[in-house]
């Protein structure tokens, strides 16, 4: 009735009535549910269905392969601290696009989070030299991820560092964790199960601190 309407036109009521319906969805897709379910942006949607085309096939996970590039020297020419980062940064991103958590998922509107980074910096490489990164995966569960780099580099390939993370899934409308899609999840399982032979590292969950000498 006009009363109802509240001296609203018809084509502004029908704005109203198409905003409020976006929002229910909005809200619906951030916990997944009902119809809600079903609004995944095509984009997100092609990297899901060829996230496990991805995974390497077994157990060793080479998530970067290159050189130490001349703008990444220190005063002794040598790869300085903060590239030590990047690269294994670069190995964490070329994982999560392997189970389809890549950029194309964040327009989407999700994303995962480092929350936490562990480096150990146990031999020096040179400007030029090859550096190669092995991941693996420790665990995960519906809304975190843990992994580890091992980087290897020089003419003997030699073990350079260690790079511990942690990740959290991300709901970036709602600014909080959220469980990941399933199919993300069961790409995650495909790596864990691919991995399963592997032993664990030595050094995983390791604290930082400085050990007292025993005592003669």
């Amino acid at each position: 009735s006009d009363a109802q309407a509240g001296g609203l036109s018809i084509t502004e009521l029908e704005r109203i009535r198409d905003n409020n319906l976006v929002d229910i969805l909005k809200a619906l897709h951030r916990n997944d549910w009902g119809a809600g379910s079903l609004l995944k942006n095509p984009v997100v949607m092609a990297a899901d269905q060829n996230a496990e085309k991805m995974i390497p096939d077994g157990p060793e996970m080479i998530t970067f392969d290159g050189l130490v590039d001349p703008d990444w020297a220190d005063y002794n020419d040598h790869m300085t601290e903060f590239r030590y980062l990047e690269v294994f940064s670069k190995s964490t991103d070329t994982l999560l696009d392997w189970i389809g958590g890549g950029p194309a998922y964040a327009r989407g509107g999700s994303s995962w989070y480092t929350i936490e980074t562990h480096i150990r910096h146990l031999d020096e490489v040179a400007i030029g030299k090859p550096i190669m990164v092995k991941s693996r995966l420790v665990q995960h569960d519906e809304k975190r991820l843990h992994l580890f780099h091992d980087m290897h580099g020089g003419d003997d390939m030699g073990l350079l560092a260690t790079g511990e993370h942690m990740l959290m899934h991300v709901d970036m409308d709602a600014g909080r964790s959220s469980p990941m899609p399933e199919a993300m999840k069961a790409s995650l399982d495909t790596i864990a199960e691919r991995q399963s032979g592997l032993p664990m590292p030595d050094s995983r969950g390791a604290s930082i601190g400085i050990r007292a000498k025993p005592k003669p």
